[in-house]
């Protein structure tokens, strides 16, 4: 901030601005944090910055937030009840589990995907007022929550509400709402005001000595409501575990190597698949010959649809053997689609025709004649994921219905890509998240998924799980764009 400020670069002071208040919030700083984000956002007004202003705008509404301060939020957004709806849920289960459903799938706009699920049940537990062990989230299956980020885009475009922000809004609303119903049914059931009421750990107690747990009140409390967006979060004052180091439920199994990923998905009569990719983009298969790998021990189908070739087989080292087959035989019909290397590349993407757009535009004082000026020229190569578990999906095709075990991350447009792709309804496509070995940006989650769905076609209703190969991966996955500037 310091150098910003010497430099007098403005934007440069409004990201320093940004990121201090973010660094308060999250140590619990809140009123450090918010004199931060209003201080970064009237300099990013004063400077005409519009892409400043979009990112302090996010802070201010992310310690809003953290604040519970509603009527701050909505001065920012609008009203928030247009947004939410009936979109999150909180579900309570028979015992002394509470259930939390959230109809929610871009939580990594938020939230490290690989922590995503213990930190999403972390913010349960900090509205509801229950343990953190006592939450259990399901996240990512199309058959359990409904889609909610495309049908409200458009007005969270409006309000200029980030997807992310929106989403643990709508949780946080959700789980203080409930508890609010809770508190109500808990104060007919023993007879006392629902101020006289404290809540520790699912179980309501009265001053005078009454008790009645949430799940006592299964029963009694009406969930199956819309939310009014009105409900009072939990005071920072009262936070148990926000700012704290907390265990991650989900590192012991990953640790150990318990069944974590897509990759440990293990369903009865399973078989295994790979894929064939052709030598270059846009080849097209010629010939290869089917009839020999279709008699390899262990091969369940072949499948050649156009240009996609691939096995299926009971094992998967019997899988990989008849890939390698169908390599070798594969003749391919190829054009020349790759781009040039080297600094050749740079000079091609610079060569082409590209469309003008202006990203911002200022006017300033005239300045004095420069005394230095400087020339460069920066590039970036094309970049893969280089992910340490290679892509993969389990895919099963039952009386006509798909289902499909998948790290990607939207199940609600991958599932509707794959009806596109099938020609069928989407309803009758479940997708079902499984994690995946970590994501940043677009990986090959989504391809690997039409690619099992297309293998279990032939598979006679028996469940795949088709893997990439590391060369699949580095070959084929979406790669980060090259650049050049």
């Amino acid at each position: 901030l310091a150098i910003a400020e010497e430099l007098d670069d403005q934007a440069g002071q409004v990201s320093a601005l940004n990121r201090l208040s973010l660094a308060h919030a999250n140590q619990l700083d809140l009123d450090r944090a918010l004199g931060l984000a209003e201080r970064a956002l009237t300099l990013a007004r004063e400077c005409g910055d519009e892409r400043a202003e979009a990112h302090a705008l996010d802070s201010l509404k992310f310690v809003a937030l953290m604040l519970g301060d509603t009527e701050r939020l909505e001065d920012l957004t609008g009203p928030l009840v247009e947004v939410l709806g009936r979109l999150a849920w909180v579900r309570l289960q028979a015992g002394d589990a509470a259930g939390a459903t959230a109809a929610a799938e871009r939580w990594d706009a938020m939230l490290d995907q690989v922590r995503a699920p213990d930190g999403q049940a972390h913010l349960y537990q900090r509205q509801s007022y229950t343990d953190r062990a006592r939450v259990a989230l399901a996240l990512g299956d199309v058959a359990r929550a409904e889609e909610i980020v495309h049908p409200i885009r458009e007005p969270l475009e409006r309000f200029g509400i980030r997807e992310g922000i929106a989403v643990v809004h709508l949780v946080l609303g959700a789980c203080a709402e409930a508890r609010g119903i809770l508190l109500t049914a808990a104060a007919a059931k023993l007879g006392v005001p629902a101020a006289d009421l404290s809540v520790r750990d699912g179980t309501i107690g009265a001053s005078g000595g009454g008790r009645v747990t949430y799940w006592d009140l299964a029963g009694d409390a009406d969930l199956g409501r819309e939310a009014t967006a009105k409900a009072t979060p939990k005071p920072p004052s009262e936070h148990t575990w926000v700012g704290k180091s907390v265990r991650r439920r989900d590192i012991p199994k990953k640790f150990t190597g318990g069944a974590v990923y897509v990759q440990d998905v293990r369903l009865p009569g399973m078989v295994f698949g790979r894929v064939v990719r052709p030598p270059s983009p846009g080849a097209e298969l010629a010939s290869v010959d089917e009839a020999r790998v279709r008699s390899l021990p262990g091969v369940v189908a072949v499948v050649r649809d156009g240009s996609f070739l691939a096995v299926a087989a009971a094992r998967e080292e019997q899988a990989i053997r008849a890939r390698e087959a169908l390599k070798q035989s594969a003749r391919w019909k190829e054009t020349e689609s790759l781009p040039p290397s080297g600094d050749a590349l740079y000079r091609d993407l610079m060569a082409r025709p590209a469309p003008a757009q202006t990203v911002i535009e200022k006017t300033a004082p005239a300045a004095a004649a420069a005394v230095k000026t400087l020339d460069a020229l920066y590039t970036r190569p094309y970049q893969c994921h280089g992910s340490i578990g290679p892509s993969c999906a389990v895919a099963q095709w039952q009386d006509g219905r798909l289902t499909v075990w998948t790290h990607s991350q939207g199940v609600f447009p991958l599932r509707g890509d794959l009806a596109k792709a099938f020609g069928v309804e989407a309803k009758d496509i479940r997708c079902i998240h499984a994690e995946g070995a970590g994501c940043y940006g677009h990986n090959g989650a989504d391809d690997v998924a039409l690619d099992a769905a297309l293998l279990a076609r032939a598979t006679g209703g028996r469940p795949v799980k088709l893997q990439w190969m590391r060369d699949d991966e580095f070959m084929w996955e979406p790669y980060g764009s090259a650049m050049v500037m």
